[in-house]
């Protein structure tokens, strides 16, 4: 009888049991999550007067306590939340963040004060260099819309924050601005809404949801809305990629309309002074691949050189390497070699571009130079030949230090690094905080983050690693085979009574001039790498080897 009696009370007590456990794992697990973590170690208890007054610890415990209901634990007291916002505003970043904390790690999301306190704690957590921790309140604010007074101030320091600071756009982007309606909102603050909304369903290839989302920035009064303009260019900018995209093989007149439309379009906003450095740079360098593809060199050159890149950069290099091919079509053989040339500089050293070299040896092959073409070509395999070997011996690119150096430069691990090291830095201000729940908190949120943000750059960088080296193995291929057609080449026949003479000398150097020419000594000064000519004749002879 009482061992039915105990298994009765184990069947009904356990559901709770249970319960208990797994909130207790979600919690751990759910760490990540943008919620700040209630599991710290209790506030100190309220005032007198403020609370429930606590039994004394001598008090005798009441019979039945056993089954009685546990008590709620106090709730931090509002003075808290005032103290905090009072020490925001006075400039002491510490104690605010600490009594914020304080504040919101003792009360439920109901409290009266809860998004006000989140937001004055992410306020103030960007004034202290935290941006994540920043971020991580502001989502919370912005996600739930608990308070509508809130919201406004809330996206404008979110927009402040994508602007100029490394931020992970699967959470802003995807997860909070393009899956949330936010009602009505100033002019100002929709723009940016409106934007990220529309650039998310032309991404997705809802081009109808994004073309309503970008008509209503076209409308919008510039006066009432200071971004307006800068975001109605990136829109555009948006806009003309994805139809460029789309009408690529030009099969149609109509299609063929459009693209010069959207490349007209794009040319007036890579002009625009309104757009960020990178995007003005993205929209030049786009409009001059375009001319490329259809011929217009000069054209493109002009484009080119409307880039504005930092100096000796891994960004100035693909510059360089992408005016060389512009001149090599040109016909500008001589212009081509002297880009190359500078590319070899001790500053571009780690630049990996292999195919410079297939570049070199097309450019001396143009000027009939055999022994110094099948020299560049042969360079090439002297330089990767080893990681060649390498890759064909392991089959994993990642082990070899020169692909797995260049696929952490190409353009997606670089955003993603960009942002990891931002986050390891504030990571750094954290373990400076004193020691306490606050500092708990946020060492716990910043290191699940790092976490996550090294997984994904590790999976990206694979993946780029593998493209890398297919196209090593690509341009390994090219050079052999020019290798060969250059041997066929020098044995090539002139027609038999064809006047053999050099028809191309290059220009004489002038006696007389206001430019100082120095011959190149294999020394590189870095004030000179613009300026490089390559002086070499012409060596081909007749119309048949006349390139």
């Amino acid at each position: 009888m009482v061992r039915a009696f105990a298994l009765l009370w184990l069947l009904l007590a356990a559901p709770g049991a249970f319960a208990t456990a797994s909130a207790q794992d979600d919690g751990e697990a759910g760490a990540e999550d943008t919620a700040p973590s209630t599991d710290e170690a209790p506030p100190d208890a309220p005032p007198a007067g403020e609370g429930a007054t606590p039994a004394g610890d001598d008090a005798p415990a009441a019979e039945g306590a056993a089954d009685a209901a546990p008590e709620e634990p106090a709730k931090a007291p509002e003075k808290l939340f005032e103290e905090g916002v009072a020490a925001y505003k006075s400039g002491a970043e510490g104690e605010a963040a600490r009594l914020l904390y304080q504040y919101l790690d003792g009360n439920d999301p109901t409290a009266d004060q809860y998004e006000w306190a989140e937001y004055f704690l992410a306020k103030n957590f960007e004034r202290m260099g935290l941006t994540h921790a920043a971020v991580e309140y502001l989502y919370n604010v912005i996600k739930e819309q608990k308070r509508p007074e809130i919201l406004p101030d809330a996206l404008r320091s979110l927009e402040l924050i994508m602007t100029t600071k490394p931020y992970d756009e699967e959470t802003l982007v995807v997860d909070l601005l393009a899956s949330s309606e936010f009602g009505t909102l100033p002019p100002d603050v929709r723009t940016f809404i409106e934007f990220h909304q529309g650039r998310r369903d032309l991404l997705q290839q809802r081009e109808k949801w994004s073309q309503r989302h970008f008509q209503w920035l076209a409308q919008v009064d510039e006066a009432k809305s200071p971004l307006a303009v800068k975001y109605i260019q990136r829109a555009i900018y948006a806009e003309a990629i994805t139809t460029l995209t789309a009408t690529h093989d030009k099969s149609s007149q109509k299609k063929r309309e459009q693209r010069e439309e959207a490349l007209k379009k794009l040319a007036e906003v890579a002009d625009s002074k309104d757009l960020d450095f990178e995007l003005r740079n993205d929209a030049w360098r786009t409009v001059a691949r375009l001319h490329f593809e259809e011929g217009r060199y000069k054209e493109a050159l002009e484009s080119y050189n409307k880039i504005e890149v930092p100096f000796l950069s891994r960004e100035e290099a693909n510059l360089f390497l992408e005016k060389a091919w512009s001149r090599y079509y040109a016909g500008d053989f001589r212009g081509t070699l002297g880009i190359l040339l500078s590319l070899d500089a001790p500053s571009y050293r780690r630049y990996f571009k292999p195919e410079r070299f297939i570049l070199k040896a097309l450019a001396y092959q143009g000027l009939c130079h055999y022994a110094a073409a099948k020299g560049a070509s042969r360079e090439f395999l002297r330089r990767y030949g080893s990681n060649l070997n390498q890759l064909k011996q392991s089959r994993d690119p990642l082990t070899d230090p020169v692909i797995r150096r260049a696929a952490v430069q190409r353009r997606g691990p670089k955003r993603v690094l960009k942002y990891l090291r931002s986050l390891q830095r504030e990571r750094t201000v954290v373990q400076g905080l004193d020691n306490g729940p606050l500092k708990k908190h946020l060492a716990r949120i910043y290191d699940l983050k790092i976490k996550e943000v090294v997984r994904k750059l590790e999976r990206i960088v694979k993946d780029e690693a593998q493209a890398v080296a297919e196209e090593l193995l690509d341009y390994e291929e090219q050079a052999r085979l020019l290798d060969y057609e250059i041997s066929l080449e020098v044995f090539r026949r002139v027609k038999s009574g064809e006047q053999k003479k050099v028809v191309d000398f290059d220009e004489p150097i002038p006696l007389g001039s206001k430019q100082v020419y120095y011959q190149f000594n294999g020394e590189y000064w870095n004030d000179e790498l613009h300026n490089y000519r390559f002086r070499i004749d012409n060596r081909c002879f007749g119309e048949r080897l006349f390139q």
